[in-house]
C-alpha cells in the first residue's frame, strides 16, 4: 500500500481487533501513544510525511516518536522526532509494521489487553501489525447500546 502524504489515516491496532474483533485506534492522549475506542476526534487521525514520521492531526503538533529504551510516545515539533519504516505486511491490504529508523529490531505494538503503545521484538507475544486506512473514506455510526458500526462511505 502506498502512502500519500497529503491524506490523514486512522492507525488500528491488528493486536486488539484480532483477539477481541473491535476497532481500537492509535490515539494522542496526554503525551502518550495510546489505542482507544474510535470516536472520530483529532487525536486519533494522523499524517505520515515524506520522511517517514507519523504526525498525529490535533491539535497540538506531536509527533510520535522512539527512545532507546523502547519507550514509544509523543513529542512536539520542537523536539527530534523519530523517522520510521512503515513495512507492508503484505497478508491483508493496509496491514502494516512501524519500525523506527535507528533501530530495526523492534516494531510499534499495542499488545491486548494493554492499551499503551510500545516498542518490541516482533516475535515477541505475537504480531506488531496495523491496519492503516484512510480516515476520510470511514464514517461511524455510534448506535443506541453502544456498538460502533465502520462502513465505508
Amino acid at each position: 500500500m502506498l502512502l500519500d502524504t497529503r491524506l490523514e489515516y486512522l492507525i488500528i491496532s491488528a493486536d486488539w481487533y484480532d483477539s477481541t474483533d473491535t476497532f481500537r485506534v492509535l490515539t494522542s492522549r496526554h503525551g502518550n501513544a495510546v489505542v482507544e475506542t474510535y470516536a472520530g476526534s483529532a487525536p486519533q487521525v494522523w499524517r505520515i510525511t515524506p520522511s517517514g514520521k507519523v504526525k498525529n492531526a490535533g491539535r497540538e503538533e506531536t509527533y510520535l516518536s522512539y527512545d532507546p529504551n523502547r519507550n514509544v510516545r509523543l513529542h512536539t515539533s520542537t523536539t527530534p522526532t523519530t523517522e520510521w519504516f512503515i513495512q507492508d505486511v503484505g497478508d491483508v491490504n493496509g496491514k502494516m509494521s512501524f519500525i523506527p529508523k535507528s533501530d530495526a529490531s523492534v516494531c510499534v505494538r499495542c499488545p491486548y489487553p494493554s492499551n499503551f503503545v510500545e516498542c518490541e521484538e516482533p516475535g515477541i507475544g505475537g504480531a506488531s501489525h496495523w491496519f492503516v486506512v484512510d480516515a476520510k473514506k470511514y464514517k461511524i455510526h455510534v448506535e443506541s447500546g453502544g456498538d460502533l458500526d465502520v462502513r465505508m462511505m
